[in-house]
């Protein structure tokens, strides 16, 4: 089945276990006693096969829309939006859960969809999460060779590289080393390790080292 592999699995957990220590109340109890079957349907066969990361992505959110309160099966937290997604659940009660949250719309799948026509549920997903966002990703075209070089080293790498790391890696000189650094910088694909912007020594991926090996082919 698609996206039942190891990668799958150990990201799902990961992002489980961060939800669960961010949670609190009736909410983090939810969390805690496990998604339903169609969630982890629609995680395993819609969400990581299409996107390949859990960043932004909420579970079990009290949620208002234009119709009123709702609990959403997820909801995607990126800036400056928020989108609902149901699964085939219909409106429940919030109950004892945290305040909701406000959503700019909500996307509806069935739960027999997620498990026989996954591929068109991606396709919808896709469409719109680029109508709301954009183009999700970077465009990796647009690097150089050196610069992608550079990339796969960042995410490849378990400290934030510098630009000696880039010079002996790729063989070249520190000027060209900082000035591809400082282009991935722009391109938003690596930041200053630790936040700081005044004389970066050292870079670190701006996304989820998987998204972005991901990216890069």
């Amino acid at each position: 089945m698609i996206g039942n592999d190891a990668a799958y699995r150990a990201a799902q957990q990961s992002w489980l276990e961060a939800c669960i220590r961010a949670a609190k109340g009736t909410r983090r109890s939810a969390i805690v006693r496990g998604l339903s079957p169609d969630s982890h349907a629609f995680l395993r066969n819609v969400w990581w096969p299409a996107l390949r990361s859990f960043e932004h992505l909420e579970p079990l959110v009290a949620a208002r829309d234009a119709d009123g309160e709702l609990v959403l099966d997820f909801a995607y937290m990126r800036p400056p939006l928020t989108i609902g997604i149901d699964i085939g659940s219909g409106r429940r009660p919030l109950g004892g859960a945290c305040r909701a949250v406000d959503v700019a719309a909500v996307l509806r799948f069935a739960a027999e969809d997620v498990r026989r026509d996954a591929a068109r549920c991606r396709e919808a997903l896709r469409f719109a999460l680029e109508r709301t966002y954009g183009a999700t990703e970077p465009p990796a075209l647009r690097l150089s060779p050196n610069e992608k070089e550079i990339a796969r080293l960042a995410a490849r790498s378990v400290r934030p590289i510098t630009p000696a790391d880039v010079a002996r890696e790729l063989l070249v000189c520190g000027k060209t080393a900082r000035s591809a650094l400082k282009q991935l910088v722009y391109k938003r694909l690596l930041r200053a390790a630790g936040g700081g912007k005044q004389r970066i020594r050292a870079y670190e991926p701006a996304i989820e080292k998987q998204r972005l090996l991901r990216m890069l082919g």
